[in-house]
């Protein structure tokens, strides 16, 4: 009996050691809400977690771009991160993130200045951004420059020179497109030099009363003065639609491209581009564009091979001439379309809006055109000295037309940001990357300074740099918009900065930046007024960069 009374208590004190420990477990779980002042990133994340009494938790935080962490406040305290704590009641852990401080300086060195520029004390976790661009803005040069930086950390001694001289293909190399577009472009200002020297000739007339007919047949020229006969498919408020004959264009397709020219690409184009009288524009007098669809699949034959981008479309401003000058003019305000772009909308291969967004294109080609035409612009025969502006434009109508995007549009994010050191604003090259700066900086330009400007350059008699310097006032000129774009492009979406640095929308790519966190020498290839872009970053230290570079010379840093 005495036994079984031991064994029986024994196992009451089993059962009770049991429960002791059953409800000591329950109380062993503690609440962990983190919570965010400002903008940053925490980890944990923000929200509430559960952890056993006893577990060490790290915290980090890292304030997002234009912000930094300050504090932690609640159950914690300090400004250490990371920061491991033991768990050992319910706690509520506050990060708070504060607006940083930025110094944004542009410098400008004539070409024999010594080039140095002090960036000061960069602690651990600061780093200065710095871009650098030859100012050499004559248009028709494309020389290549091979500067050398020095960045000099004190108190470090410097590595040995890294060499970065190769010059990089930029994307794509040349389209079909672009061969094409500076053809046109060349051929335009042929024209208006030769109007120069022929000043008692009537070159553009607007007296003919061109009659049409839904259904009737027309003879014309193409852009490699090719005959052709076309059918009138579709009359329309402002378009006259002809289709190469031997080729078929859907009635819902010729309903979509007249329906998006009469409601959405000409009031836009003449809003933005033209004036408000359109018939400067109407150069046969009938109230129509006519955009022709014909075949364009053996333009350039020997060398679309570079590029298997399609020829999508092109103004020719031989068509504005009466046939008295040029014996091939169509005598019309008129686009060509590539029919080639219809059949591949049917395979999936395009969009009818890249369609659409070509006519808008060339319409403002055509628009940009007849203001120089009007102003008496002129430039060199042999490089069109506004080229980059002109195509600037014609992207530009585009996106305002709404058949295209800013953020995630691959001519910018994958065919310029990917060569910045290699990409002149000024120069045509005849690449997809020349679309590509030309449309994100008259996409900056117009939010810069409005719609207005848009108009100011295409009416004006001087040239795009004069006209926006102007605009600036006596402060500021061109050159410093150059300088204040290039910087916004590695910035634009930082927190509390100057309007003039940002963009209105992510567009979810940056050029290419070269990584420094020592003491080095790096000698690099740069063209005239593209850019090259260092990330420099602190080491408790004082940072001097000194550039050797025998031209004029625009440095812009963001700490």
């Amino acid at each position: 009996m005495r036994k079984k009374g031991k064994l029986f208590l024994l196992l009451v004190i089993m059962l009770m050691l049991s429960s002791a420990c059953s409800d000591d477990n329950s109380i062993k779980e503690f609440s962990l809400e983190i919570k965010l002042e400002g903008q940053g990133i925490v980890t944990p994340t923000e929200g509430i977690h559960t952890y056993k009494k006893g577990t060490e938790v790290t915290l980090r935080a890292e304030g997002k771009n234009g912000w930094q962490f300050e504090q932690w406040k609640g159950s914690l305290s300090g400004t250490n991160s990371p920061n491991t704590i033991v768990i050992d009641s319910d706690m509520t852990i506050i990060a708070k993130f504060s607006k940083k401080d930025y110094l944004l300086k542009k410098y400008r060195f004539n070409q024999s200045e010594d080039k140095v520029v002090d960036l000061g004390v960069l602690n651990n976790n600061e780093e200065v951004i710095v871009a650098i661009t030859p100012l050499n803005l004559n248009p028709e040069s494309n020389e290549i420059y091979s500067p050398k930086l020095d960045i000099n950390y004190a108190n470090e001694t410097k590595q040995s020179l890294i060499s970065t001289t190769k010059i990089q293909q930029v994307a794509n190399g040349f389209s079909v497109q672009a061969l094409m577009d500076t053809k046109m472009r060349n051929l335009e200002d042929q024209f208006l030099q030769e109007r120069l020297e022929n000043k008692n000739r009537k070159s553009y007339i607007q007296d003919i009363n061109s009659s049409y007919q839904l259904g009737e047949s027309r003879d014309f020229y193409d852009g490699i003065y090719e005959s052709l006969t076309a059918t009138l498919e579709k009359i329309s408020d402002r378009a006259l639609i002809y289709v190469e004959e031997g080729y078929s264009v859907s009635e819902s397709d010729l309903d979509t491209i007249a329906e998006e020219f009469d409601n959405q690409i000409y009031d836009t184009d003449m809003s933005y581009f033209g004036r408000n009288d359109g018939s400067i524009y109407d150069w046969d007098n009938n109230g129509k564009l006519i955009i022709l669809i014909t075949d364009m699949s053996d333009y350039f034959t020997k060398t679309a091979k570079l590029n298997s981008k399609t020829l999508m479309g092109y103004f020719f401003s031989r068509d504005f001439y009466s046939r008295e000058d040029k014996n091939t003019s169509n005598e019309a305000d008129m686009v060509y379309i590539n029919y080639q772009v219809l059949e591949k909308i049917k395979n999936g291969e395009y969009r009818m809006d890249d369609l659409l967004g070509t006519i808008a294109h060339e319409f403002q080609h055509l628009i940009y055109f007849i203001e120089k035409y009007e102003a008496g612009r002129v430039g060199s025969i042999t490089l069109p000295e506004d080229q980059w502006i002109n195509e600037g434009f014609a992207e530009l109508a585009e996106y305002l037309s709404g058949y295209s995007t800013i953020a995630n549009d691959t001519q910018i994010n994958e065919d310029y940001f990917s060569y910045p050191k290699n990409e002149s604003l000024l120069y045509w090259g005849g690449n997809l990357s020349d679309y590509g700066i030309a449309k994100i900086f008259t996409f900056y330009l117009y939010q810069r300074l409005g719609a207005d400007i848009l108009k100011e350059i295409n009416s004006s008699s001087q040239d795009a740099m004069t006209v926006i310097s102007k605009e600036l006032g006596e402060d500021e000129d061109f050159v410093d918009l150059l300088l204040d774009w290039m910087i916004t492009n590695q910035i634009y979406d930082y927190t509390g900065l100057d309007s003039k640095y940002t963009y209105p929308t992510d567009l979810r790519a940056k050029p290419s930046i070269e990584e420094i966190t020592a003491s080095t020498s790096i000698q690099f290839v740069v063209n005239p007024n593209a850019v090259k872009y260092f990330r420099i970053k602190g080491a408790g230290k004082e940072v001097k960069l000194n550039l050797e570079l025998l031209e004029d010379t625009g440095i812009v840093i963001y700490k």
